[in-house]
């Protein structure tokens, strides 16, 4: 099953000085067919978005990275109101974060470029492919969840 761009994000460690806090989301999921359960090798980072000593990593439990963890609590308590998102997998993790975290009036960026979805079936049972569902996610984001923005464009800023 392929997916949308096949990377999970153009290096955003490159953002000039003074960079904000990186705060990795993992997910630990415990329900006995996931992948994503944490003493599976499914739930380990993958090579280029490895967190870098020093740097918090959040564990979740729900598709959206800020329900049932302290990501908004530790967010608030820094003074950290803007969040740039990025992840696998568009159509679940990263838009649930992005809707969750815009709602409770953070200002969200997603970088577009450093998102990854899969091919799915649509209602009517369509095959889509992969990019176009990411197509079709992000103009419903960006249309509702304030900046969808490329790498390139977040780097240059």
């Amino acid at each position: 099953m392929p997916g949308r761009r096949g990377k999970c994000g153009p290096d955003l460690r490159a953002l000039a000085p003074p960079r904000p806090a990186e705060l990795h989301i993992r997910r630990d999921w415990r329900r006995p067919n996931s992948a994503h359960r944490p003493e599976l090798p499914g739930n380990s980072f993958k090579p280029g978005v490895l967190p870098a000593p020093g740097e918090t990593v959040i564990a979740k439990q729900t598709d959206s990275a800020i329900i049932g963890t302290d990501l908004e609590a530790l967010l608030r308590r820094d003074g950290l109101g803007d969040l740039v998102t990025a992840g696998v997998t568009t159509k679940n993790s990263v838009e649930a974060t992005v809707r969750t975290a815009a709602n409770l009036g953070l200002r969200v960026c997603l970088a577009e470029d450093a998102c990854f979805t899969f091919a799915r079936g649509d209602w009517g049972g369509r095959w889509r492919g992969a990019e176009e569902v990411d197509d079709m996610l992000l103009a419903n984001l960006a249309g509702q969840y304030r900046a969808v923005v490329s790498t390139a464009r977040l780097l240059a800023d």
